[in-house]
């Protein structure tokens, strides 16, 4: 398993007065939680943590939830808060491993090639026995994010249609089990539940341990085995709106997948289009 990705508590305190070192409160939460990252974040955060607002950092004016946006307003959003791509970044979310899958994913897309996740989010950094502040770190200066070296792991609507009929291209849908058979109701009002012909349920929850922990190799290999994914095969994933589906594009990452996609519009845009098919059960 790859570990170069996933960061304890204790070396994420070593790091925290690194130079280059940006550590982002990454947190978001379902529209039905009740809760508000951003005066969550406000607070309480690990020190020197700047929030990041997946919502403002998207997109504007896309006619679905933090759409990934174009890689030149992308850089020059990141440039103005002064975050470059060749800064070293460190992701934590509220909830324990979350949303955090989400913005690790978009950094990589757009060119950051060093970006780690906490492992256990806040309560992995409390659980250590390490406080909280509420004051804000210092603006930074502006700076250039290049893109280069980017690599773009997103498709879209068009690309997954066509994905249904190909046998080497397997579908996984990090949505709970009753939203994926169409037994819950979505959380955004009005859209159908239900899922993709050929999509295999992976709920996100199911790879974390208790703790909120990404599971051991050992676990998460087991849980892809009994799924019959295959590692010769393409994946994509997919979820209510494009954050879960990247806990699973992580999960995979670290255990040595090399072909997986995540569908942006996800769900919303799914059961949304037109002529969409939908499976029930």
């Amino acid at each position: 398993m790859r570990n170069d990705i996933l960061i304890d508590a204790v070396s994420v305190k070593n790091k925290i007065d690194t130079e280059n070192v940006i550590l982002l409160d990454t947190s978001w939460h379902l529209p039905t939680s009740d809760r508000n990252a951003k005066i969550d974040y406000e607070n309480g955060h690990i020190e020197n943590a700047y929030f990041f607002d997946i919502d403002a950092m998207s997109q504007p004016d896309a006619p679905f939830p933090h759409t990934m946006p174009s890689h030149d307003w992308f850089a020059e959003k990141m440039g103005s808060l002064g975050f470059s791509d060749q800064d070293h970044y460190i992701l934590y979310d509220q909830s324990p491993l979350f949303s955090s899958a989400r913005v690790w994913w978009m950094l990589k897309n757009f060119g950051a090639n060093n970006v780690k996740i906490l492992n256990g989010g806040l309560k992995a950094w409390t659980d250590a026995g390490f406080y909280l502040t509420d004051q804000a770190p210092a603006s930074r200066n502006k700076v250039e994010f290049s893109l280069k070296n980017k690599e773009y792991s997103c498709i879209y609507y068009q690309d997954v249609h066509k994905a249904l009929d190909q046998e080497n291209i397997q579908i996984l849908d990090a949505r709970s089990s009753g939203r994926f058979s169409g037994s819950a109701d979505e959380p955004r009002p009005g859209l159908s539940s239900g899922h993709m012909p050929g999509a295999l349920n992976l709920p996100f929850n199911v790879l974390l341990d208790d703790n909120g922990y990404m599971k051991p190799a050992s676990e998460l290999e087991a849980i892809i085995a009994d799924l019959g994914i295959l590692k010769t095969n393409q994946i994509i994933t997919t979820c209510g709106s494009g954050v879960t589906a990247a806990v699973i594009f992580l999960a995979l990452t670290c255990l040595g997948y090399n072909d997986i996609n995540l569908y942006d519009g996800s769900w919303t845009e799914w059961a949304s289009t037109e002529k969409a098919p939908i499976i029930k059960g």
